[in-house]
């Protein structure tokens, strides 16, 4: 949702839909226990880190209005060559503040795959209840320890895992 946010009204909204989850995770990081805990602490730290993220980008997008005035008051006052100047400067920054959030969100989705692939195999070594470490049907009885690192985080997630933070 952040990389979508284009404007700063956008950006208000992500920015309070994160600080709601957030505090919902810190209400439930108090009731919960073991694993539970452990990664409900984990989520904590990423939308802290989200919550970063918006606060940078509100900063960029006010940097970016600046910009947008001095070359509106660069052109009234028929300075041409600044205007241009003053637009090019702005387009370098929407281009790289663009590339760096759909880095950034790729980066996120896949660690989003990889802790539901990883949920998902423990999901699975937990209901083989005492079974050797094997997932009992699958062809030829491969290893749950079995190397995945060549297959794609997509084809790991069968379904998608979430965690009902609500008290």
């Amino acid at each position: 949702m952040l990389a979508r946010a284009e404007t700063k009204i956008a950006v208000l909204d992500v920015s309070s839909k994160a600080t709601r989850a957030l505090n919902s995770l810190k209400m439930a990081s108090a009731l919960a226990e073991g694993d539970d805990a452990k990664k409900v602490a984990q989520m904590i730290r990423r939308m802290e880190k989200l919550i970063g993220r918006i606060h940078k980008k509100q900063q960029h997008l006010n940097k970016e209005e600046m910009l947008e005035l001095q070359k509106k008051a660069a052109e009234s006052r028929k300075e041409m060559e600044k205007a241009s100047k003053l637009d090019d400067e702005l387009r370098g920054k929407r281009t790289k503040r663009r590339r760096d959030e759909r880095n950034y969100a790729q980066k996120e989705l896949a660690e989003d795959e990889k802790n539901n692939a990883q949920e998902m195999f423990a999901n699975l070594a937990g209901g083989a209840s005492g079974a050797p470490d094997t997932v009992p049907g699958a062809a030829a009885d491969l290893p749950i320890s079995a190397d995945l690192s060549g297959m794609a985080p997509s084809s790991l997630a069968a379904e998608s895992i979430s965690l009902d933070v609500t008290v």
